[in-house]
């Protein structure tokens, strides 16, 4: 999952010009994963994270896209049963100028 996410990241960055690096927490956001840090870790946070992760894996999320990785605000079709690169460009064309 995590060299997912880095490549989502890299090529949300090429599409927009903008830094890779904040595209990934961009992500950790949309995932509600970013309160999961080693600071604050607990065994409660392994079972929290991979049900997180399994929502995505599983596309139980949300039909708008809540809870899985590109959220939209207006979604045209059922995001559980589109392709991820089309979740991605949906969500930059909603959120982003490109």
């Amino acid at each position: 999952m995590l060299e997912m996410l880095v490549a989502l990241s890299r090529r949300l960055g090429f599409q927009t010009g903008e830094d890779s690096f904040e595209w990934f927490w961009v992500l950790a956001d949309n995932l509600e994963l970013r309160p999961y840090v080693d600071e604050t870790f607990s065994e409660d946070f392994n079972v929290d994270v991979d049900l997180i992760l399994d929502q995505v894996i599983d596309r139980t999320y949300g039909p708008d896209g809540r809870g899985g990785l590109f959220p939209l605000k207006y979604p045209a079709a059922d995001q559980t049963t589109i392709e991820i690169w089309y979740q991605m460009a949906a969500y930059l064309m909603e959120n982003h100028a490109i």
